[in-house]
C-alpha cells in the first residue's frame, strides 16, 4: 500500500515521465551505436519534467474546485512550492546544463520547444468537437523526437535501426496516452480537458489503441527479424509493449491509486535493461 502510493505520486508529480525519456534516449543511442552524452541526456530529463510540470500546474491552476486527479489535486495543494521547484531546476539547467551542451544539440532543443509552444496553442484553442489530430498523437510525436535528438544529433540516422526505434516509440508513446485517455475520459469530461475521448465515441478510441498495437506488433516482428541484432534489443522493446499494454488490459483492476497510469508511465523505464 506505501509502496503503491509512493509510486503515485512518483507519477503525479511526473518524475516517472523524466526517467523513462532519458532511457528511451539511452535505449535508441545504444541501439544506433552512438555514445552518450550526459549533459544531453540531464538536459532532456530536466526538460521533459519542466515541460510536463508546467502543464500540470496550468491545468491546476485552471481547474474550478477540487480536482478529480492526484496529479492535478497534488499541483492544486503544493502549488507555489512546486513553482519554486521549477522555478529552481529551470535557473540550474540554465546556468550548469545549457552551456555544455554541443551547438547542435541546443538547436535542435530549441526548435523542439518551438513545437512544444505551438502545442500548447493548439491545445489551448482547438475545439473539443475536433478529431483532427488530437493532443495525444501531438504529443507523442514530439515526445518521440525528444528522445531522439541525443542520437539524431549524432549522426545515428545513418543507422538501420534508428528510424524503425522512431516509429516503435511513436507507436508506444500514443498507445500509452490514448489508452490513459480513454481510461480517464469521465474526469476529463468533468474538468473540461481537451482528449480525444471528448470528440470520439469510446468504441472509436478503443479501435485505435487496438491498431496501434497491430501496428507495433508488425513493425517489431519486422525490426526482431531484420534490423535488431541481438536478444536484449528485442527483449527490451518487448518488455516496453508488455508494460504499456497492460493498463489497457486490466485497467478495471488498476484503477486504484492510478496503478494504470503508473504502470504506464514506467514501462518506458524499462529502456534500461539495454544497458545490463
Amino acid at each position: 500500500m506505501i509502496f503503491a502510493r509512493a509510486l503515485q505520486w512518483f507519477n503525479s508529480l511526473s518524475i516517472d515521465v523524466a526517467i523513462g525519456s532519458v532511457g528511451g534516449a539511452v535505449l535508441i543511442s545504444s541501439l544506433t551505436e552512438i555514445e552518450q552524452d550526459p549533459f544531453t541526456l540531464i538536459a532532456l530529463g530536466a526538460t521533459v519534467w519542466l515541460v510536463y510540470s508546467f502543464d500540470h500546474l496550468q491545468d491546476a491552476y485552471s481547474i474550478k474546485g477540487n480536482a478529480r486527479t492526484h496529479r492535478h489535486r497534488v499541483h492544486q495543494k503544493y502549488f507555489i512550492p512546486l513553482v519554486i521547484c521549477f522555478v529552481i531546476v529551470g535557473t540550474l539547467s540554465s546556468l550548469f546544463i545549457l552551456p555544455k551542451l554541443p551547438m547542435n544539440v541546443l538547436q535542435l532543443g530549441v526548435l523542439l520547444l518551438l513545437m512544444v509552444f505551438l502545442h500548447w496553442i493548439f491545445n489551448k484553442f482547438e475545439s473539443n468537437n475536433s478529431t483532427y489530430m488530437g493532443k495525444e498523437f501531438r504529443i507523442s510525436i514530439i515526445y518521440v523526437l525528444g528522445i531522439a535528438l541525443p542520437a539524431f544529433a549524432n549522426g545515428a540516422f545513418h543507422h538501420p535501426a534508428f528510424f524503425p526505434l522512431l516509429v516503435l516509440f511513436l507507436l508506444l508513446a500514443s498507445l500509452n496516452l490514448n489508452i490513459l485517455s480513454l481510461v480517464e475520459n469521465e474526469i476529463d469530461r468533468l474538468q473540461d480537458q481537451s482528449s480525444i475521448m471528448l470528440s470520439i465515441r469510446y468504441t472509436r478510441v478503443s479501435q485505435i489503441i487496438k491498431l496501434l498495437a497491430l501496428a507495433y506488433i508488425g513493425v517489431y516482428i519486422y525490426s526482431a527479424l531484420f534490423i535488431f541484432e541481438g536478444m536484449d534489443s528485442r527483449l527490451v522493446m518487448g518488455f516496453i509493449f508488455l508494460g504499456t499494454i497492460t493498463p489497457y488490459l486490466f485497467h478495471e483492476r488498476l484503477i486504484k491509486n492510478d496503478v494504470y497510469r503508473v504502470i504506464g508511465d514506467l514501462s518506458f523505464s524499462f529502456s534500461y535493461l539495454i544497458l545490463l
